[in-house]
């Protein structure tokens, strides 16, 4: 989150794996919403003794990580893409390179821009049989950023993208207050 340092924050965990409908009725949608306004801003303001409105003027991102999908249930039984609105974040869609991810990806996307998110790109991973990226490039108005996979020789250790990796792709999707591509 801070462009001194990556941060990251596990906001809720739950048992074994199922559908979030059946985990109960925590978090509320109110609480979730709270707690990742809380640890944006506890973050922002990390940097020392920098004012919050200091540094929102510098070039910061957030991403937001969830589960399954934007019409993926919420605990509370409301969809994702709904109980996030009130946060107004721009959107990285990441999208599925595996059979049938055309048609998943492009759904996802269309949630999330009738919702009146801003995209700011839709990232997949290379899959040179497939080419799903292709495919999606063709019907979404955003740039399509493709990524290698990791390497399957071995077990994957942390992110898969550096911490230049990852300041590369928040520069092509994130560059201009606007949503302008190259825009500084």
């Amino acid at each position: 989150m801070a462009r001194a340092g990556n941060r990251t924050a596990t906001l809720f965990t739950y048992g074994p794996p199922v559908s979030p409908h059946l985990c109960g009725d925590r978090p509320t949608d109110k609480e979730l919403l709270r707690a990742v306004l809380e640890t944006m801003v506890e973050t922002i303001a990390a940097g020392g003794d920098c004012r919050v409105e200091q540094k929102l003027e510098e070039k910061l991102h957030a991403v937001v990580e969830t589960f399954g999908g934007p019409g993926s249930p919420m605990p509370s039984r409301t969809l994702q893409v709904d109980a996030l609105r009130p946060l107004f974040l721009p959107a990285l869609l990441v999208g599925d390179a595996k059979l049938g991810g055309i048609s998943t990806t492009l759904s996802s996307y269309e949630m999330i821009k009738s919702r009146g998110y801003p995209v700011r790109g839709v990232c997949m991973m290379h899959d040179a049989r497939l080419r799903n990226h292709e495919v999606v490039q063709r019907h979404v108005d955003e740039e399509v950023i493709v990524l290698e996979p990791p390497a399957d020789d071995g077990p994957l250790r942390g992110a898969f993208l550096d911490q230049e990796g990852w300041r590369v792709l928040f520069d092509v999707c994130f560059a201009g207050a606007s949503g302008e591509k190259g825009a500084d």
